[in-house]
Order: C-alpha cells, then sequence, then structure tokens
C-alpha cells in the first residue's frame, strides 16, 4: 500500500471513528433529554396533583362557609321581620289604646338561633379530665407557640350530647375569641386522616389513623365512636389520642423538661385551618358563646392556653359587648311592654323602630356577606376544574 493510501485509509479510520463516538454522545444526549423530560413532566404532574388537593380543600372550606353565611343571612331576615312584626303590633295597639293578650310567645320562643347542631355547647362535666385521669372531651393549646409565647391560642373538644366536634381561636392575650366553627365526626375523621397522611411515623399519629376507618368516607371505627341513649362516648383510647397533653391536638405545643418541642404540629395545623374558616358573629350562636365560657373557666383549658382567669375575664367581656349572650326585639323589654297598657308605651315603640332598623342594616349586610362568598366558592371550584383540566391534558400550570 502506498503511504498516499495509508493516509487515506487512517483518516477514513479516525472520520469513522467520530462519527461513532459523535452518534453515541447524541444518543446519550438525547436520552438525558428525554430523562430530564420525563422528570420535569413528573415534578410538573407531582405539583398539579399537590395544588388540586390543596385547592379543593381550599373550595371545600369555601363552600361551607358560603353554606353558613347563606343560614346566616336566612336568620336575620327572619330576625329583621320579627323586630318589623313586633314594631306593628305595639303601634297598632297604641293607637288603638288597647291591650294585646296572649302574645306572650312570641317573646319566650327563641327562633332566631343557629340550630344546635351547629352550636358548641359543651357541658362542664365533660371537659376533664375524668376521675380515672383520662382525658375529657376537650383541650387548649397553643397555635404554632415555639417558645411557648405565642398569642394564638385554640380549644379543640367534642360535645357527646350533640355528637359534634368544634374547634375554637382564641387570642391568648386578648381574651378575644378569634373564630369558631363546628363540624361532623366523619368531617373531623377526614381532616385529621389527610393531615397526618405524611407523619404516620409519629407514634401518637400512627395509633390515632388505626382508629379511623379509611372510607371513603373516613369514619371513626365503631369500637371508638359508640352512639347510645341519644349520646355518643368517645373510647378511652380515642380521647387520649385527641385531647390529652400528648394528644393530636396539643402534641406541638409541649416541650420536654429538656426544651423540646414533643410530637408534631398537624392537629395545630388543623385547627389553624378551621379558625380561619369559621366565624366569629355571636349573633345566632347564643349556646355556644356559653359553651366556649364554659370551656374557658375550666382550670385545664386555662393551663393548656398558657392563660390566667384575668384573660378569661376579658373573653367573657367582649362576648358581652358582641351581644353573644342573647339580645332581641322580642326579648325581656318587649313582654314588658306587652304587659302594659300600649298606649303608654311610646319610648318603647320608638325603641322598636330603632331595634328594626338595626335587624334590617344586619340583615343587608349579612346578604352582601353570603353574596362575595357565593362568588370566592364559584372561584375556587373553577381553579379546581382548570387544574383537574391540565392533569386529564398532561400539561404544565
Amino acid at each position: 500500500m502506498s503511504f498516499m493510501s495509508f493516509d487515506y485509509a487512517m483518516r477514513a479510520a479516525d472520520a469513522a471513528l467520530q462519527f461513532h463516538q459523535n452518534q453515541g454522545q447524541n444518543i446519550k444526549d438525547t436520552g438525558q433529554k428525554v430523562r430530564d423530560v420525563g422528570n420535569r413532566n413528573a415534578q410538573s404532574k407531582d405539583q398539579l396533583v399537590r395544588q388540586k388537593i390543596e385547592a379543593e380543600y381550599q373550595a371545600k372550606s369555601a363552600t361551607i362557609k358560603k353554606e353558613k353565611l347563606e343560614a346566616l343571612a336566612n336568620l336575620a331576615k327572619k330576625r329583621k321581620e320579627s323586630a318589623m312584626l313586633a314594631q306593628m303590633i305595639v303601634g297598632a295597639g297604641g293607637m288603638l289604646g288597647g291591650m294585646i293578650d296572649g302574645m306572650i310567645d312570641m317573646a319566650n320562643k327563641d327562633k332566631d338561633q343557629a340550630p344546635d347542631a351547629d352550636q358548641i355547647g359543651m357541658a362542664s362535666e365533660h371537659i376533664g379530665p375524668r376521675e380515672d385521669g383520662s382525658a375529657g372531651y376537650a383541650v387548649g393549646f397553643r397555635i404554632a407557640s415555639q417558645t411557648g409565647n405565642s398569642e394564638h391560642g385554640a380549644i379543640a373538644a367534642f360535645d357527646p350530647d350533640r355528637g359534634t366536634f368544634s374547634v375554637t381561636g382564641v387570642n391568648t392575650t386578648t381574651g378575644e375569641i378569634t373564630g369558631f366553627t363546628t363540624l361532623s365526626a366523619t368531617d373531623m375523621a377526614m381532616q385529621i386522616q389527610n393531615a397526618i397522611g405524611s407523619e404516620a411515623g409519629n407514634a401518637n399519629n400512627a395509633a390515632l389513623a388505626n382508629m379511623i376507618e379509611p372510607g371513603p368516607p373516613p369514619m371513626f371505627k365503631a369500637e371508638h365512636f359508640q352512639q347510645k341513649d341519644g349520646k355518643v362516648e368517645l373510647s378511652n383510647d380515642l380521647r387520649n389520642a385527641l385531647f390529652s397533653d400528648g394528644g393530636f391536638f396539643a402534641q406541638g405545643s409541649r416541650r420536654s423538661d429538656a426544651g423540646t418541642m414533643l410530637g408534631s404540629d398537624a392537629g395545630e395545623r388543623v385547627a389553624a385551618g378551621l379558625v380561619q374558616r369559621g366565624l366569629n358573629d355571636f349573633s345566632f350562636y347564643n349556646q355556644s358563646a356559653s359553651g366556649i365560657m364554659r370551656m374557658m373557666r375550666s382550670p385545664e383549658i386555662q393551663r393548656g392556653l398558657m392563660i390566667d382567669s384575668e384573660t378569661v375575664g376579658k373573653t367573657n367581656q367582649s362576648l358581652r359587648q358582641a351581644n353573644a349572650f342573647g339580645r332581641g326585639a322580642l326579648g325581656e323589654g318587649f313582654q314588658k311592654i306587652l304587659l302594659k297598657p300600649l298606649g303608654t308605651t311610646l319610648p318603647q315603640f320608638i325603641k322598636l323602630a330603632e331595634v328594626s332598623k338595626q335587624y334590617e342594616e344586619e340583615y343587608q349586610a349579612k346578604l352582601k356577606e353570603a353574596e362575595q362568598a357565593k362568588k370566592q366558592a364559584a372561584a375556587a371550584w373553577e381553579k379546581v376544574n382548570k387544574l383537574e383540566g391540565l392533569l386529564a391534558a398532561g400539561n404544565d400550570a
């Protein structure tokens, strides 16, 4: 072979080798790009799934709040109409100079309150702790307390007479009630199940998870949630898992002697979310105001919230200023009017006119709140539907 032929052959071999190496690198680069795209798509889908779960929670919370505000608007409308009727009765009677008999029932009937199932009605004997040392049906705790100086506190409770759970937010400095809500056992089981899904390694949370049937819908197991004689009894294990010092709702707020945090803060996150979705208007929740005060006066609840009797006094005062313990045109004042000759009740008639006007303004305000909540719920569900569409299409947000 001539030198030229050998050189040509070497060049051809080098070119072939280079081409082969380039092809190999291209294949490798392409494979890496495919993996990168796959990872990005997987991450995008995971993010969309997480966003959808969060959006569904917000949408359901918005719907619950909308329904409550719509119910309050309806109650405000009835109260406004009752006040107007009272004004008309007193006015007509005054003009005739006569007496109205047989009307006292109107003063005694309180139809302008939210249903019992929506009220917090905790009896003192249920708060605990029990004689055998097990937890009662309520616990107070700080939310995200860290060093123990947070203003955000809450009371989580179960009312065996109604079979419902409740969570009440408390500002531990001012004593103000920042929000309250009631929820069914099914709703509470779902809240707990969702919260501890990522924290099953915690021993108490794992035990609590075993007390819940996964559903759907999730529900406390029958041996831990027993209905008897119109009441509901929680087992000792379930009460302790929920409401003891080391229980689900109070774990994150407790510190060891060494100063380290104990347990997880899953229960505190649940409480914070429920307080946020709740209400702070006691106009239709006189029973709830009384139930909350019974819990606030408990030494155990005060210890958990890290407050004293002075703060409890502030709570009572703020609730009274909000007329939380009863008000209405058909109350004691109207009852006295009906027992007097109506021709002498001009000042009371004027007072009823003022009350009627106040209730009209209240109704319009409640109606506006309900309409706003309706729009927010619709927007929240629209976001859920959009995320579902993106997941179905396999696109990124």
